[in-house]
């Protein structure tokens, strides 16, 4: 989180939501390094689930009232305050040691951060929920995350990449949490960039609910 803090922090360009990290002329996305290190920390946390089905809690918690919504959402909102927590540190370090400017911009960065955050949890809720050990787990947090993540545009700039990846990059998570981040700092009214960016979010938030409770659902009467 440091480390996405300090990737951040370095120097800030007034008007526009980029940060220059050691080349003046290369800018990198804000929140690249932080959003692939909030998805391996969220898919850490919802791991829980493959390890209580192991370990026989899982049938337990089955047989209370609604146990299995309180399962979901019990994680889910686990998820979404862990990541808040870990973007609010990152934004601390930056504005601490960097003046980067978030007090201007409060409200749009809380929106983005709290719809990033459950994001987040909630496809790693659905993934997690498609694994059957934690070795799988472990796997996906390696290699599908790096893959997203390069694809995303949370290692290299979007606008450095060819036109063709850069439409692809639009498929993944990635792109929308950044776009969201990007355009919530950036002064000025909220533009409609950013309220499409919330909606996509917001959308990938609850079809990943949906499909974590159908894959919950169908383990409990396996």
């Amino acid at each position: 989180m440091v480390a996405g803090a300090l990737l951040m922090g370095l120097p800030y360009a007034a008007g526009d939501a980029y940060f220059t990290y050691f080349d003046p002329i290369v800018d990198l996305s804000p929140l690249g390094d932080h959003i692939g290190e909030a998805a391996i920390l969220a898919l850490q946390g919802a791991a829980t689930i493959v390890e209580e089905r192991q370990s026989g809690i899982f049938e337990r918690l089955m047989v209370a009232p609604r146990g299995l919504a309180k399962l979901a959402l019990g994680k889910f909102i686990f998820l979404v305050g862990q990541g808040m927590v870990q973007t609010a540190i990152i934004f601390g370090f930056a504005w601490l040691l960097y003046d980067v400017d978030v007090g201007g911009a409060v409200s749009p960065w809380l929106v983005s951060c709290a719809l990033v955050a459950a994001m987040a949890a909630s496809v790693s809720l659905a993934l997690c929920s498609l694994c059957s050990s934690v070795h799988q787990v472990q796997l996906l947090s390696s290699f599908g995350v790096l893959l997203l993540s390069a694809i995303g545009g949370s290692m290299v700039p979007r606008f450095l990449m060819p036109e063709w990846l850069q439409r692809i990059s639009w498929f993944t998570p990635n792109a929308w949490a950044i776009e969201a981040f990007q355009n919530a700092l950036r002064p000025g009214p909220i533009e409609a960039s950013l309220i499409m960016a919330w909606g996509v979010l917001t959308a990938i938030t609850l079809l990943s609910l949906l499909l974590t409770l159908g894959l919950l659902t169908r383990m409990s009467k396996t």
